[in-house]
């Protein structure tokens, strides 16, 4: 970055705490995309960076645990590739 023409503001964040005392920092965009900062649980290394950056798209269907665990049994993941064999 040479100068601030190269910054980008994407959007505000804001502090979140958890019930079990857990903080992330949350924010949306102007096109909806979520964005979600979490500390790093357990850092590998020195080099490991503390902060985990996350975007959840706008106007994508979110997956609930019921639909996870349907689709990625054995048997839901193999189901899932049947359907694309052409034989």
């Amino acid at each position: 970055m040479d100068n601030q023409n190269d910054i980008e503001r994407v959007c505000g964040l804001w502090k979140v705490t958890r019930a079990d005392g857990t903080a992330y920092l949350r924010g949306k965009d102007d096109e909806e995309n979520k964005y979600l900062v979490f500390p790093t649980k357990e850092k590998k290394s020195e080099n490991s960076p503390g902060y985990q950056l996350c975007k959840v798209r706008a106007n994508v269907p979110q997956v609930t645990t019921e639909d996870y665990k349907k689709n990625n049994t054995k048997q839901g993941v193999a189901k899932q590739y049947d359907d694309d064999i052409g034989f």
